[in-house]
């Protein structure tokens, strides 16, 4: 099932949800990194691009420092808050983007990235965008 453009109103929650199949997984649970815009902001805990994901993600929780990760041109916000979680069922895996407040006056570009095998770096790539819908002033 591939990643869906979203759409939210300015200071909503946004959320995004990358699916796989299960079945064709040789993995326990298959591994997945996300992107916003370009950057990783989350990634497994034992491959190297957690290192870029710790570079921009600040320590204190699931938001990214404006002073680590280029919000300017896209927002006005001083931090990108979110959160990444995993759930599955007898047949998928799903990894979910949840973003607090949104507060972007253009789309972003997201990315979420799926390997279902460990021994392999072959990485399933999905591509959706993150719009805010603003509305006009009165």
């Amino acid at each position: 099932m591939p990643l869906v453009n979203v759409s939210v109103r300015r200071g909503a929650d946004a959320h995004m949800n990358c699916v796989t199949n299960r079945l064709q997984a040789t993995e326990k649970t298959p591994a997945f990194i996300w992107r916003f815009n370009g950057h990783v902001i989350a990634a497994p805990a034992d491959h190297p691009l957690q290192a870029l994901a710790r570079a921009v993600v600040d320590r204190r929780g699931g938001s990214v420092a404006a002073e680590r990760f280029p919000l300017r041109g896209i927002s006005t916000a001083n931090q990108l808050t979110f959160g990444v979680s995993v759930s599955s069922t007898a047949t998928t895996v799903t990894s979910a983007l949840s973003i607090s407040s949104v507060d972007l006056h253009t789309s972003a570009r997201v990315e979420c990235w799926v390997r279902l095998e460990e021994s392999q770096e072959v990485w399933r790539r999905q591509i959706a965008y993150l719009d805010v819908i603003t509305t006009p002033a009165v």
